[in-house]
């Protein structure tokens, strides 16, 4: 199975071993591309005149595939001015002035939960801020490498899920299961906590516990349905892209990409060197499996640079949509994979409630182009894109903010209530599974996928 979703992490929201998904998981979009590359030569003809080191301003744009508007601090200075916060100039007077605790009171604090507060307002849940921990954290996600428990997270009307656990990590080893409903993190309810302070709770130092209370539906009458887990965290390193051959005779490739993240595109062309093999010794690929289950999303681009291997050149892949209604198309270019395989190599993509973002660009172009089957649950539903802008000039320290739609080839958004329905819907439920299946890693989608590669051969 596959690796995470954010894995406590959520771009899109989920999260990774404690760890982002929708929230989990995100699209991070690489839009307005001469606009990026203006900003970037901006950027650098002002340091070089000014002196400053070269190397801050890489620092300052390291989020890849990401669009930062340029603002100087005059502009944002401008802006400020134009907004009022007397209200909250008034209670921090106040507090200052009366509050009988005046150890308690700080200015950084209060600010920080202003921002909150205001983005907030907007009730939406992948508009966040992040704070220069919670920054790194999220860094260290994309990256695929972070202490914690190996799990997915992901929050559905104010309850935080575990979508998925990842094999042989400290989740799976005490028992917790996709499905099982987080209430308390050491003691502490989790409920009004954002879903990145919980996982950052979670996540901590190899070798420490942390105490998991969890409500696990149909466990039991009563009290039986609350359990405790302790966990020992560890350290946990997802590879973005995991591969396997499949079919009675191996010849059915399997892809397991976990997140669109830094390192994808470059961990997929590493294993084409097993299809070569394949080919050289004379053995025909019956098919290829893409599995996106739990992937919950990433760098939009990412999605644009996976379909260029699967899709004839000039196929559309999405089209993303500012509030103006002013957008683009992104299409395909030259095909990378045609030395590997032919490109009509029968494709199955697995998704399922984990599958966000863009995964679901991904999958949905493929469905609407008839490129291949989709196979599994329906989707998370996630048609939206979000932005980083770093505040002041600390990179770790942002504010994420939907800035568009994204939407498939035939002009459909994907929303949380109307999501992608797989061709060939495959549910499983994974709190009813039963011990033998566990030790035999029953997958009833994986093996519907399979079946149809071999049928179809």
């Amino acid at each position: 199975m596959k690796k995470i979703v954010g894995i406590f992490f959520i771009i899109i929201g989920s999260f990774l071993g404690g760890v982002f998904t929708e929230e989990k998981t995100d699209i991070f979009s690489a839009f307005f591309e001469e606009n990026v590359q203006n900003i970037f030569e901006r950027k650098s003809e002002e340091k070089n005149n000014s002196g400053e080191n070269k190397e801050k301003e890489k620092s300052f744009f390291s989020w890849k595939d990401s669009f930062y508007p340029y603002l100087d601090f005059s502009e944002r200075k401008k802006i400020s001015e134009e907004i009022s916060f007397k209200k909250a100039d008034l209670i921090y007077s106040l507090l200052s002035k009366y509050y009988n605790q005046p150890e308690k009171i700080s200015q950084e604090k209060l600010e920080e939960w202003i921002v909150r507060g205001i983005l907030y307002s907007v009730e939406d849940s992948y508009v966040e801020f992040f704070n220069e921990e919670q920054g790194e954290d999220f860094s260290e996600n994309m990256a695929g490498d972070f202490e914690g428990i190996g799990a997915s997270l992901e929050k559905r009307k104010g309850a935080l899920i575990i979508e998925e656990v990842l094999k042989g990590r400290p989740a799976a080893k005490v028992g917790l299961l996709p499905g099982d409903i987080i209430l308390k993190v050491d003691g502490v309810a989790v409920e009004k906590e954002t879903t990145w302070e919980t996982v950052l709770r979670i996540r901590g130092k190899k070798g420490t516990l942390v105490k998991l209370e969890i409500f696990r539906e149909g466990s039991g009458e009563g009290f039986e349905n609350f359990l405790t887990f302790d966990v020992t965290r560890d350290t946990i390193h997802v590879e973005s892209v995991e591969f396997s051959w499949k079919g009675k005779n191996s010849d059915i490739a399997v892809f397991e990409i976990s997140q669109f993240g830094d390192e994808m595109i470059s961990e997929l062309k590493k294993n084409l060197d097993k299809l070569e093999e394949k080919k050289i010794s004379g053995t025909k690929i019956k098919g290829i499996i893409i599995d996106l289950r739990y992937n919950g999303g990433g760098y939009l681009t990412g999605a644009v640079d996976l379909a260029n291997f699967f899709l004839p050149e000039k196929t559309k892949i999405v089209r993303v949509e500012e509030k103006s209604g002013k957008g683009e198309d992104f299409f395909t270019e030259k095909n990378i994979f045609d030395t590997f395989f032919d490109i009509q190599t029968p494709l199955v993509v697995l998704v399922n409630g984990g599958s966000a973002s863009a995964s679901e660009i991904f999958a949905a172009t493929i469905q609407e182009n008839k490129r291949g089957r989709i196979v599994g649950e329906k989707t998370f539903g996630k048609g939206t894109v979000q932005q980083m802008f770093p505040l002041e000039e600390n990179e770790n320290e942002f504010v994420k903010i939907t800035i568009a739609k994204w939407l498939t080839p035939s002009g459909k958004n994907i929303t949380h209530e109307e999501p992608l329905i797989p061709a060939i819907e495959v549910e499983w439920n994974h709190s009813e599974m039963t011990d033998e299946q566990k030790e035999n890693n029953y997958d009833p989608q994986m093996e519907k996928a399979v079946e149809i590669l071999d049928f179809n051969s």
